[in-house]
C-alpha cells in the first residue's frame, strides 16, 4: 500500500475496487451535505375503538347541615317631624282689562202685569125728580104677579093639544101673539118655545124636536139625577097603543139594561142587536147579534171579520172552506226564539248554526210549521227544543237539514204536552 496522500476534496465516490488490506485509518474527511428528505409514507389505518368502561356508582349525599336560627327583627324607626311651610308667595299683578264685547240682541219681551186693583167707587149723584104719573092702559086681561095669583080659573086639558086656545079666565103663562117666548138670565136667551111647533131648545134657539139640548163647548152638558139618595134607577119609557115599553133602566150600580129591568151587567139587552150600517138596513135575529165591521176579542184593533188574541175553546165542529195562519218571521240569532203566542205558523233563515226555543210552550194538541232557509253559505244546523223526537232521525232527537246554499227545508211538529213531535220535508227547490 504506497503513502496517503493529503486529503482533497471529496470527489464523486469511484468504483468499489477490491478490497486491499486495511491500512492505517487516515484523517476523516469533511462531511458532505445532506440529501433531501424523503416522501412521508401514507398513514396506517386506525385501530378500533376500545369499549367503553362502565360508570362507577355515585356517591351517597352527605347530610344538610341544620339551618341557623332567624335573628330578632329590628325595631321600627321614629317618624321624622313635618318641616315648616313655607312662606306665600307675593299676589301677581292684575292685568289690563279687556275691551268691552259686542252688545247683545235684545230679550223678548215680557209677559203682562197683572192689572192694577179696581179703584174705589165714586160717590153718588143727586137723586133726579121723581117723573109724572103715565096714563093707566088698557086691561089685557089676567096678569102674573111677582107674589103670586089667586081666583083663577084652573085650566083644562085642551080638545087639541097645540091647537085650541087657552080660556081667558085660565092659569097660564105665555105669549098672546104669534111670536117666541124665550126665557133667560142677565139678559141672555137660555131657553125658548117656538110658537110655530111648541119645539122647547135649551142651549139652542132652533129646536129640531119636542125637545132638543144641546150643550155647551165644554164642561157638562146634560146631568140627570135619579134621586137624592142612593139606589134609585133611571127609567126611560115609551108608551104606545100596545102598552108601556121599559125602553131603558140605568140601575144604582151603573148597569145598564135595554127592554129589561134587571141588568145583570154592564150592558144587558133583551132583545136582538144590529151594530154598524146593519143597524138600519137588516134586522138582527131573535137574541142574536149581527156586525157589519171588525170584531176584536182581547186586541183593539182587529184586522179580520173576527180578530182573537188569546185561547178559543169551541165544543162543536168549526166550519171553514179555507184555513190560513200568516207566517211570523223569525229573528236569527245564536237562539231563535219562537213567539207561540203570535202564531204556530213561522219562518226563518238561518245565518249560522242556531239553536230553537219558544217562548212559552204551544198549547196541548196543538200543530206548527216552520219553514228553515239556508243562506247563502248553507250547511247550517238547528238544535230542536228538549223534549223534541224527530221522525227517521239518526240520532234520537237531532234533525239533518238540507245542506245547499238557499235551500228550503219545511219542519212540522205535534205537541202532546211532553215532547214534540217532529216531521221534516227537506230540500225544497
Amino acid at each position: 500500500t504506497g503513502i496517503t496522500g493529503s486529503s482533497g476534496s471529496t470527489g464523486s465516490t469511484g468504483s468499489i475496487g477490491s478490497t486491499g488490506s486495511t491500512g492505517s485509518t487516515g484523517s476523516t474527511g469533511s462531511s458532505g451535505s445532506t440529501g433531501r428528505t424523503g416522501d412521508t409514507g401514507s398513514t396506517g389505518s386506525t385501530g378500533s375503538t376500545g369499549s367503553t368502561g362502565s360508570i362507577g356508582s355515585t356517591g351517597s349525599t352527605g347530610l344538610t347541615g341544620i339551618t341557623g336560627s332567624s335573628g330578632s327583627t329590628g325595631n321600627t324607626g321614629s317618624i321624622g317631624s313635618t318641616g315648616s311651610t313655607g312662606s306665600t308667595g307675593n299676589t301677581g299683578s292684575t292685568g289690563s282689562t279687556g275691551s268691552t264685547g259686542r252688545t247683545g240682541t235684545t230679550g223678548s219681551i215680557g209677559s203682562t202685569g197683572n192689572t192694577g186693583s179696581t179703584g174705589s167707587t165714586g160717590s153718588t149723584g143727586s137723586t133726579g125728580s121723581i117723573g109724572s104719573t103715565g096714563s093707566t092702559g088698557a086691561d089685557l086681561g089676567t096678569h102674573w104677579t111677582l107674589s103670586g095669583n089667586a081666583a083663577i080659573t084652573d085650566p083644562v086639558a085642551p080638545a087639541t093639544y097645540g091647537t085650541s086656545l087657552i080660556g081667558a079666565s085660565e092659569n097660564w103663562i105665555g105669549t098672546t101673539d104669534a111670536n117666541d117666548i124665550v126665557l133667560g138670565t142677565d139678559k141672555k136667551e137660555r131657553m125658548r118655545i117656538k110658537q110655530t111647533t111648541g119645539y122647547v131648545g135649551i142651549g139652542t134657539s132652533a129646536p129640531s124636536a119636542l125637545l132638543t139640548l144641546q150643550g155647551p163647548a165644554s164642561g157638562n152638558g146634560l146631568y140627570i139625577r135619579a134621586g137624592e139618595i142612593d139606589d134609585v134607577d133611571f127609567l126611560l119609557r115609551v108608551d104606545d097603543e100596545d102598552g108601556t115599553l121599559q125602553a131603558m133602566l140605568i140601575d144604582a150600580n151603573g148597569n145598564t139594561g135595554i127592554r129589561t129591568l134587571i141588568p145583570n151587567s154592564i150592558l144587558s139587552v133583551n132583545g136582538n142587536v144590529a151594530i154598524g150600517t146593519y143597524a138600519s138596513t137588516i134586522t138582527a135575529p131573535d137574541n142574536g147579534l149581527i156586525v157589519s165591521g171588525n170584531v176584536g176579542i182581547g186586541t183593539s184593533n182587529p184586522s179580520q171579520k173576527l180578530d182573537v188574541v188569546g185561547n178559543i175553546n169551541a165544543s162543536g165542529t168549526i166550519t171553514a172552506p179555507e184555513f190560513a195562519s200568516t207566517p211570523q218571521t223569525l229573528t236569527d240569532g245564536a237562539t231563535i226564539t219562537w213567539t207561540t203566542s203570535s202564531g204556530l205558523n213561522a219562518k226563518v233563515t238561518l245565518g249560522g248554526n242556531r239553536t230553537l226555543a219558544f217562548s212559552l210552550a204551544p198549547p196541548i194538541g196543538s200543530n206548527g210549521t216552520l219553514v228553515v232557509t239556508q243562506d247563502a253559505t248553507g250547511s247550517r244546523t238547528l238544535t230542536l227544543p228538549a223534549g223534541s223526537k224527530v221522525k227517521g232521525a239518526v240520532t234520537p232527537g237531532v234533525i239533518t237539514l238540507s245542506t245547499g246554499a238557499n235551500k228550503k227545508d219545511i219542519l212540522t211538529f205535534y205537541y202532546d204536552g211532553t215532547n214534540y213531535f217532529w216531521s221534516v220535508g227537506l230540500n225544497y227547490n
